[in-house]
């Protein structure tokens, strides 16, 4: 009985796993933004832990229609920075190249909440990768799997690379939830 119940947690471990993208391949290239244009950006800016940023994801994520696009800026290197030290920036994307992509009262509430407006130039040039957003385990694989691949790649081609952006695309009709790992 008891291996019975270890096999069917075994398979429904292993399923979990799967869909949360651990064994996807991860492809690092140099190439354009996934979003093309001028991003106008509502954020807030975070200093320390990146591990605590989650809590301002949520935050803008409930305060903007499903399917919105957030987006974390960190500045910081992780390695080089003290963790209470590092510096990043999160929020949404709510207009490409001026067109806005959600109502008014959108942006107000996001005042209201504290976030400021910023616009981000057009990304032409930058090392990119995806990785699959299905679940919470996601971000954590991606995080672990994806960053040492484009560390990898940027000192292999000897490149230099700005700040890391991710961009949390949600589901849409004919598209899934993906990560956009961008290093300008």
């Amino acid at each position: 009985m008891w291996l019975l119940i270890f096999a069917i947690f075994f398979v429904c471990a292993a399923i979990y796993l799967i869909h949360s993208g651990l064994f996807e391949k991860i492809d690092v290239k140099v190439g354009p933004s996934p979003i093309a244009g001028r991003l106008t950006v509502y954020y807030k800016y975070h200093v320390g832990a990146y591990s605590k940023v989650h809590k301002l994801f949520k935050e803008v994520t409930d305060l903007l229609p499903k399917g919105a696009t957030s987006i974390g800026i960190y500045y910081s290197d992780p390695h080089e920075v003290p963790e209470s030290e590092l510096k990043s920036a999160i929020g949404a994307v709510v207009a490409v190249n001026g067109k806005s992509l959600y109502s008014e009262n959108y942006t107000a509430q996001l005042v209201r909440w504290g976030y400021e407006p910023i616009e981000l130039p057009q990304i032409d040039r930058a090392v990119v990768a995806v990785h699959r957003f299905t679940t919470w385990l996601s971000i954590l694989l991606a995080v672990k799997r994806v960053y040492a691949k484009i560390l990898s790649f940027v000192k292999a081609n000897q490149l230099r690379a700005g700040p890391a952006i991710e961009l949390y695309t949600m589901e849409r009709e004919g598209s899934r939830s993906q990560i956009h790992f961008v290093f300008p």
